[in-house]
């Protein structure tokens, strides 16, 4: 468990590792291993579907770039940690379809360890076509890095950010950290979310 949550997995994560593990164990006999404390808690929540004119408000005061980056989240469906490690050779601009695919050199792995193919919708390959012209990116440069050319570790705050400037915030949120969205773009109604699959939602998900 230490293993996993020093790479960062999520508490739901780590129990459904906990319990392949175990499964393994008891398959040879051995059993006990665990107390019933020693398992990870987690709230399995539910994921917040946006409405329509929360997206047009959100867009309306986005920058190119982070409208960019909350299209690919809306027709990609993929996850925080997919969309952080995407480089331009993932996207295959011809066929319209973006790749996701292990980055050793990022220590990045997918999820269940399958690479898979998600086609993009027509107008997002545009534009991700212009902004690959307009930064002469190179096809390992990554396609949404932080201002260092590094994975961006904080890209879920590029969705809150756009819906404190679209004065979407309730006003009420209070992160575990304190943090009040009244008072910056802290609120926990926008942010990226578990799925994957495309939807009519920030669908950007954490491992």
């Amino acid at each position: 468990m230490t293993y996993c949550y020093e790479r960062k997995l999520g508490k739901r994560t780590v129990y459904d590792k906990m319990v392949t593990v175990l499964q393994l164990f008891k398959r040879y006999g051995k059993k006990g291993l665990f107390e019933r404390g020693d398992w990870p808690s987690y709230v399995d929540a539910i994921r917040p579907i946006y409405e329509q004119e929360e997206m047009a408000a959100m867009f309306k005061v986005a920058t190119e770039d982070e409208a960019t980056l909350l299209k690919f989240i809306l027709g990609s469906g993929f996850r925080d940690q997919e969309i952080r490690y995407v480089e331009w050779r993932d996207i295959d601009f011809r066929h319209q379809l973006v790749r996701v695919t292990a980055k050793p050199e990022w220590g990045f792995t997918p999820k269940n360890w399958e690479e898979r193919v998600v086609p993009l919708p027509a107008g997002l390959i545009e534009r991700l076509q212009k902004l690959k012209e307009k930064r002469r990116a190179a096809p390992h440069h990554l396609v949404f890095p932080n201002g260092r050319g590094r994975p961006d570790s904080e890209m879920d705050m590029v969705v809150k950010r756009v819906a404190q400037r679209a004065k979407l915030n309730c006003g009420r949120c209070v992160t575990e950290h304190g943090n009040k969205c009244s008072k910056g773009p802290y609120s926990m109604n926008f942010s990226c979310t578990n799925s994957g699959t495309p939807s009519p939602q920030i669908t950007c998900a954490t491992a």
